[in-house]
């Protein structure tokens, strides 16, 4: 699946860099478009191997259609996004800063923590950002975010998705199993917020590998049997 997001990600990259960044040219002769391409290969979210093929297939596909784009050819730059703020912005500027070479959109990070500064960079700069993840709600402020966009929907969209499974069966009770990283607790809370009069949530909260807060200190394999006994009260 998230290969596929790369792909789409690069086929929309051509078009919407002309449409922000470069001028029409009436010149027959070929230019080249620099594209960074932002990968977390190390860090939280290690970006699968297919990834990487699946964007060479993108690049080759758009090159190879000249109804894309017209006297224009793509070529990208890999680096590694992580995924923490640092390793995304370290990796956005040593992009930016080959003058050599300059670059004409971002596909990537993958990451919320690295899309949020760097889509502020980015619309600084007046560079396409255009990212297959980083699904936190506040990229969706345009002002603030002017050039990102991306292929996947909020967080805050989830929290909808539950709310009608509650609906559709009734529940009463419902325990929440939550990572401790905020974009999770964004999906708690927008999970909450809209879901009907009646319901009470139970909320468990936990540190990837480390285990439940809650006064429940139980390791992390056990959160399912957590989650049935907190239904079955």
């Amino acid at each position: 699946m998230a290969s596929r997001m790369v792909v789409l990600t690069l086929l929309l990259t051509g078009p919407f860099c002309l449409m922000v960044l470069c001028n029409n040219s009436s010149s027959q002769q070929t230019q080249l478009l620099h594209i960074g391409l932002m990968i977390p290969t190390s860090g939280g979210w290690i970006a699968p191997t297919h990834i990487i093929p699946g964007a060479d297939i993108a690049i080759e596909t758009v090159n190879n259609d000249s109804s894309v784009l017209v006297n224009y050819r793509l070529y990208t730059t890999l680096v590694n996004s992580g995924c923490t703020t640092q390793d995304s912005l370290t990796a956005m500027a040593n992009l930016w800063r080959n003058k050599q070479q300059p670059v004409r959109s971002f596909v990537g990070p993958a990451c919320s923590v690295g899309c949020e500064p760097g889509g502020i960079l980015a619309a600084a700069w007046n560079v396409p950002m255009i990212s297959w993840g980083c699904a936190s709600p506040s990229l969706s402020d345009k002002k603030k975010f002017a050039t990102f966009t991306r292929t996947s929907g909020p967080y805050s969209a989830v929290g909808k998705l539950i709310q009608l499974l509650v609906k559709h069966y009734n529940w009463t009770r419902v325990g929440l199993l939550t990572s401790l990283e905020n974009a999770w607790q964004v999906v708690a809370i927008a999970i909450k917020q809209g879901a009907p009069q009646g319901i009470k949530f139970e909320q468990y909260n936990f540190q990837t590998g480390v285990g439940l807060s809650n006064d429940k200190k139980v390791p992390l394999r056990h959160k399912a049997e957590l989650l049935i006994q907190a239904r079955s009260k």
